[in-house]
């Protein structure tokens, strides 16, 4: 697999011929909370990070693995948006972004995720098409999910 410029995850194309299979790829966020320990898995015993269990969902989902980046770097909000940025988006090129959390924590998220991609890259930095990037060009959207969606789409 490959990510093209739009940031879709392809298949590698066969002798030349271009690929028309696009999915989005998804970028599950976070190890966990500060004030709180990991959860655990009963079988194993090791620690949960929340990003590999939302990835396990998604792939329970249908998603192909393919298409499923994760970031378990972060903590809180603010290290969400930074690993996101630093991790993934900026060494993909990955410009058009969804935002999905709860409805509860979306004015947080919006006003901290608007920040971190509003801020310019390293000066060495330079974005997948070799050129410098200033941090501007990012496509954001955001979703926020009410807890008695998140219930409903859980079970």
């Amino acid at each position: 697999m490959y990510f093209d410029v739009s940031g879709c995850c392809m298949p590698w194309p066969s002798a030349g011929t271009p690929s028309t299979d696009r999915r989005p790829v998804i970028v599950t966020l976070s190890a966990g909370t500060a004030h709180k320990p990991l959860p655990r898995d009963g079988r194993t015993g090791y620690q949960v990070f929340e990003s590999w269990a939302g990835a396990q969902h998604l792939k329970q989902s249908g998603i192909p693995a393919e298409c499923i980046l994760m970031e378990w770097s972060s903590y809180d909000t603010i290290g969400n948006a930074y690993f996101a940025r630093t991790q993934h988006t900026d060494v993909l090129g990955l410009k058009k972004l969804l935002v999905v959390t709860s409805d509860f924590h979306m004015p947080r998220t919006r006003a901290i995720f608007e920040w971190v991609f509003a801020l310019p890259h390293h000066q060495h930095s330079t974005n997948s098409d070799g050129g410098k990037s200033d941090g501007v060009g990012y496509e954001m959207t955001f979703e926020d999910v009410s807890d008695a969606d998140r219930q409903n789409w859980l079970s």
